[in-house]
């Protein structure tokens, strides 16, 4: 089996814009009503959307909702700029299935932080030869509106608009540009330091598995409980990930909100999610 890399030009081009544009900020007079959308929206579109909705919920099926609220989460998830439903799930079920094969060793552990950011699937299109079935993916490809969820271009060009006829430039370089470069270089450098074999704890041992994911607690906390990742490679349809006392999981407290408001339900819990290659250490 052959992994297969192709440049995604038009996702380069736009992370170089979003730099560009977030680099106004400097230039621009502080709004403190613009700084705390950015980190509102953060918090909606990375964790509400991406963390929960598309990662949580359309990926893993971890939880159940409603289709209108998958729509909403989705569209949420697609505007933190991280990529739609299919580009996501089509992305991470390779970063899995290499993680899970002993075979993939170079794909799953990064060898330094830059290398491993030039190598990010958000700039390139990767393909195994013979490719294996991808189910999920196929699934979610055959809804229309997650397909136009994937022009990534017209998503941001239209909460671009909305934003610059809020609140003008200011508005546009915080709550589009900086808000988006944050997210996407943290969720890199969650990507690195949760992948590494030098960093972080683990509490499961994964057999046969080229990478089992590492728990960083500081990565957890800005990426909404995703740095609890040897928890999440362990028990992978989990909806919670931080499964300890004192681990902070804000992924799922938004679930658990959900459930009780009657938005979500048929929680799989993290015992029932054990894989049967995992043990803990």
């Amino acid at each position: 089996m052959r992994l297969v890399r192709r440049a995604k030009y038009s996702n380069i081009f736009l992370h170089l814009i979003m730099h560009a544009g977030a680099t106004l900020c400097f230039f621009i007079r502080p709004s403190y009503d613009a700084i705390t959308l950015a980190i509102t929206l953060y918090v909606v579109t990375g964790g509400l959307g991406w963390s929960v909705g598309i990662h949580r919920g359309l990926i893993h099926n971890s939880f159940s909702t409603y289709r209108f609220m998958e729509n909403i989460l989705a569209v949420l998830g697609t505007l933190s700029g991280l990529g739609g439903p299919i580009s996501s799930s089509r992305t991470h079920f390779l970063r899995d299935f290499c993680q899970s094969s002993p075979e993939f060793t170079t794909t799953s552990l990064p060898s330094s932080f830059w290398r491993n950011y030039l190598d990010l699937p958000f700039f390139w299109e990767m393909t195994l030869e013979p490719a294996p079935p991808d189910r999920v993916s196929e699934l979610l490809e055959k809804r229309w509106f997650f397909r136009l969820l994937e022009n990534r271009w017209l998503a941001t060009g239209l909460m671009a608009a909305l934003l610059y006829t809020l609140g003008g430039l200011v508005y546009l370089a915080w709550g589009l540009c900086a808000r988006v470069v944050l997210t996407v270089n943290l969720f890199a450098i969650f990507d690195f330091y949760c992948h590494s074999h030098k960093h972080g704890s683990q509490r499961f041992e994964i057999e046969g598995a080229s990478c089992g994911g590492r728990n960083v607690w500081l990565v957890a906390l800005l990426t909404f409980g995703e740095g609890w990742h040897n928890n999440h490679h362990a028990m992978p349809s989990s909806p919670r990930m931080g499964i300890g006392e004192i681990e902070i999981d804000i992924g799922y407290s938004i679930i658990q909100i959900m459930h009780r408001c009657g938005l979500a339900w048929n929680l799989i819990k993290p015992n029932e999610a054990l894989k049967p290659t995992a043990r803990q250490i």
